[in-house]
């Protein structure tokens, strides 16, 4: 049976090491990238079935290479969760007329 390859695409090292830690096992193989460029370069050896992705990386951000990525017709994917806490519909999930907002906790005020 082949392994599903998941994409995780933070400039964070603790928050890719955990997530990746949580997701590697028998059925997953992991793949990571460090920002946008890197994530590009990894999508041209591999097609993940899921990305999970920071919005905020250096250079282009994970918003706009979510854009580019459904815009070209080698990179089909749907909408990918953010490794950030944000909140939006469904229906706003990818429209660029939105802006996410991020959700904090009552003690970060």
């Amino acid at each position: 049976m082949e392994k599903l390859t998941i994409l995780i695409v933070d400039d964070n090292p603790v928050n890719m090491k955990l997530i990746r830690v949580l997701l590697t096992g028998d059925d997953y193989q992991v793949r990571t990238a460090a920002d946008a460029h890197e994530a590009l370069r990894v999508l041209n050896e591999c097609h993940p079935k899921l990305i999970l992705m920071d919005i905020q990386l250096p250079g282009i951000d994970g918003l706009e290479l979510t854009r580019r990525l459904k815009a070209d017709p080698s990179t089909v994917i749907s909408p990918s969760p953010s490794t950030r806490a944000i909140y939006r519909s469904r229906s706003e999930s990818f429209s660029s007329r939105k802006r996410p907002r991020v959700l904090r906790s009552e003690r970060s005020k």
